[in-house]
């Protein structure tokens, strides 16, 4: 068990639109920011946001098995979205910040 309270963050988070499908990629960290391996990664939430002004709104809550890329068809994707995000788990429930970023056109 890893007694850092902080969970390092995905980085790199992007996402590319090819007729009817949406690839969304980041990378999970390998470590924590003391320099100790992460090795407690149990899993990813990915969010899907409609972000209006202030206000953050999540569309859908998808949890995923440990990886870095996602794939959906345009037709899975809420009505409405603006952003798309993700969060890391780990075995002891811990999460991190929500990366967020632009979903692409």
């Amino acid at each position: 068990m890893h007694l850092l309270p902080v969970v390092p963050a995905p980085e790199d988070l992007s996402g590319a639109f090819v007729p009817n499908t949406y690839t969304f990629t980041w990378s999970n960290p390998e470590y924590y920011s003391d320099g100790s391996l992460f090795d407690d990664i149990e899993g990813i939430f990915f969010y899907f946001i409609r972000i209006e002004g202030q206000t953050e709104l999540i569309l859908k809550k998808i949890n995923l098995d440990v990886t870095e890329t996602y794939q959906v068809s345009r037709k899975s994707v809420p009505v409405g979205t603006t952003h798309f995000g993700v969060v890391i788990f780990t075995s002891m429930g811990e999460e991190s910040k929500l990366i967020k970023n632009t979903l692409p056109k």
